[in-house]
């Protein structure tokens, strides 16, 4: 019963948009950290949101340079 729920979690902590959305809230936290962990990820992540591919994340993502 244990491992079942351990693994559920596994599944869930895996899937993209959870990866997604704990990578922004890293950068949001603990922005030298990701940076230092995620080498090809927050550059390609960068570009897309300077051509405007999140429109969502825009204006966080200007304010978290800008800080």
């Amino acid at each position: 019963r244990i491992s079942a729920r351990i693994n559920k979690l596994n599944k869930y902590y895996k899937k993209p948009t959870e990866l997604f959305a704990r990578f922004i809230e890293g950068l949001y936290q603990y922005p030298q950290t990701i940076k230092d962990l995620t080498p090809f990820t927050y550059p390609r992540f960068t570009e897309l949101v300077q051509k405007g591919y999140y429109p969502e994340l825009t204006n966080i993502y200007n304010e978290f340079i800008n800080s």
